[in-house]
Parts: C-alpha cells; sequence; structure tokens
C-alpha cells in the first residue's frame, strides 16, 4: 500500500471521527444541560468555528514548515489525547457547569468537549492536500488533489454518523465509545511514530494514553458503575443495572429512605428521569396515572390498558 493510499484512509477515518464525536457530545450534554435548541446551537456554533480555524491553521502551517508527513499524523494523537482527558473528567466537570450558568454553561461544555479536535482534525485536511501537491508535480494547474481529499473525508464524516447511530449508541455507553475513538487517533499516530527513526518520546506518551485508555474501558467508570452508592442526608442511591440501547444508556436506581425505610426504583434514560415506582413495582409519578385516565377516557368497554 503506497503513502498516498495510507494518507487517504487516515483521512476517511478521521472524518468519520469527527461526525461520530459531535454526535456523541449531543448526548453526552443531553443530562446535564437537557436536549434543546441551546444545545445543539452550541454544538454547530463550536463545530463551525472549529472546522473554520483548523482550515486556516492548516494551510498555514504547510506555507511555515516543510515536515508535514509529521506533521500530519502527530495531529491525531493531539485529538485523541484531549478526549481522553475530557472523557475522564467531564461527569464532574458538565455538573458543576450546569449549577453555574445553565446556558453559558452550555457553550463552555460543548467548546470544551469539541473544538480541539475539531480544530486538529479539520486542519489535517489542507496539510494533505499540500503532501499530495509535492509528491505529484504534476498538479500545477489543478486543484491539488482537494476535491479528492474533502470528497473521501465528508464520506468518512457519514460513515460515521452510520457508524454512531447503529453501532455506538445501541450497544455500547457515549463514555466509552468517545474512549474508542480517542484510542484510534492515538493508534494512527502511534504506528507513524513506530516506524520512524529517532525520537521516541512521543511514542511513549502515545503508549501511556493507550494503558489508561484500556484500563479505563474495561476496568473502569461503567465497570464499577454498577453498585456505586450515592448518600446524602437520609438518601442513598445505588446503581442497580445499566443497559445499552436505540434510546441511548439506560440505568436502574435504587433509592432508599433510612428515615421512612422506603425503597423506590428510578429509570433513568441518558441521565433523565423518566418514571420511579415504590416497592411493589406500582408508579409514584403522576403523568402515568393520567395517561392511563385519557386512554379509559378514549376507549369503550376496556378490561385492560397499555401504556407506553
Amino acid at each position: 500500500m503506497n503513502s498516498k493510499t495510507i494518507n487517504y484512509a487516515v483521512i476517511f477515518i478521521t472524518g468519520a471521527i469527527t461526525l461520530s464525536v459531535e454526535l456523541l457530545s449531543s448526548r453526552i450534554l443531553k443530562p446535564f444541560f437537557g436536549e434543546s435548541l441551546l444545545i445543539w446551537s452550541g454544538i454547530l456554533s463550536v463545530t463551525l468555528t472549529g472546522l473554520a480555524i483548523g482550515y486556516y491553521i492548516g494551510g498555514y502551517v504547510t506555507k511555515k514548515y516543510k515536515r508535514l508527513g509529521l506533521i500530519y499524523y502527530t495531529i491525531p494523537s493531539i485529538a485523541g489525547i484531549w478526549l481522553t482527558i475530557i472523557n475522564l473528567f467531564y461527569p464532574k466537570f458538565f455538573w458543576i457547569l450546569a449549577k453555574t450558568n445553565i446556558t453559558v454553561g452550555a457553550y463552555i461544555a460543548c467548546a470544551t468537549m469539541l473544538f480541539i479536535p475539531l480544530v486538529a482534525l479539520s486542519a489535517m485536511n489542507p496539510i494533505l492536500v499540500a503532501l499530495l501537491r509535492i509528491e505529484d508535480k504534476s498538479t500545477k494547474r489543478g486543484d491539488g488533489g482537494a476535491g479528492a481529499v474533502f470528497f473521501i473525508s465528508t464520506i468518512g464524516s457519514v460513515t460515521g454518523v452510520l457508524i454512531t447511530a447503529f453501532i455506538f449508541i445501541p450497544n455500547i455507553s457515549n463514555y466509552n465509545s468517545v474512549l474508542i475513538l480517542s484510542f484510534l487517533l492515538l493508534v494512527i499516530s502511534g504506528l507513524y511514530y513506530l516506524k520512524k527513526k529517532g525520537n521516541k518520546l512521543i511514542l511513549v506518551l502515545i503508549f501511556l494514553v493507550i494503558i489508561l485508555q484500556t484500563y479505563v474501558l474495561f476496568f473502569g467508570y461503567n465497570n464499577h458503575l454498577k453498585g456505586i452508592t450515592v448518600k446524602q442526608g437520609e438518601m442513598e442511591w445505588t446503581v442497580q443495572e445499566v443497559y445499552q440501547s436505540f434510546y441511548g444508556s439506560i440505568k436502574i436506581i435504587k433509592i432508599y429512605n433510612k428515615k421512612s425505610k422506603a425503597n423506590f426504583k428510578l429509570f433513568l434514560q441518558e441521565g433523565v428521569a423518566q418514571s420511579i415506582v415504590d416497592s411493589e413495582d406500582l408508579s409514584v409519578t403522576g403523568f402515568i396515572y393520567v395517561l392511563e385516565a385519557l386512554a379509559s377516557g378514549f376507549t369503550e368497554k376496556n378490561s385492560s390498558i397499555l401504556c407506553l
């Protein structure tokens, strides 16, 4: 496989990861800031700003630096390390932002999650165009391969959306999905530095981050989540079950009131409370009974009603 094909494969993968991270970020932000125009305006504005700045920086780099291949393959590691760090800290950091100011906090959270990776990955497009012009001396009058680069990158983005929608979201948590994407970015840079002679410091750093990712992925956040108990005053919340579905992450939380000795179960979907039942599995949320009454009012001679 020649270098041109490898470069195209890399831009396809990074294009897929760009849109995948954007889609996953909307689901990550939802439990903290809700799912509204506020979130999507933040995501879209940060995305477009990041892409614009990334394209500009990439073009600037091609004029000022000669070792474009080195820069091209180092950039994925920057995005991968950033996503790993943010993924480890966002559960607490985003909660602080939401409590401070939900509007400002939502935009800061969007920028924290997306800005650096988008700037880094979008800068790869003009750098690859410059690499293609250097490799192919016959492109002096043409587009220098820009059309092909942006075509492949965009097709990669479409692929990323489909993989996220039909594989990641139904089967893997948002937390682990981002870890997998950052792992792929680090592998791209790691393989390049593994073949490259000279200073291996960056390779060692990439290797250490991959070890951290592997630990968290298999032994960390989601695996030890079951059984965690949070106490506040007379109340205790314990995670009993965690599921993945097309509806996102589903958790069953046991709530125990030490004073009244009462037990409840809370149904969470993507971090948002959907219903609560008591120890006899009877709903304690009033809207369930409202739905049942409405169904009864529109149905004649019913013996039973299923409320979904």
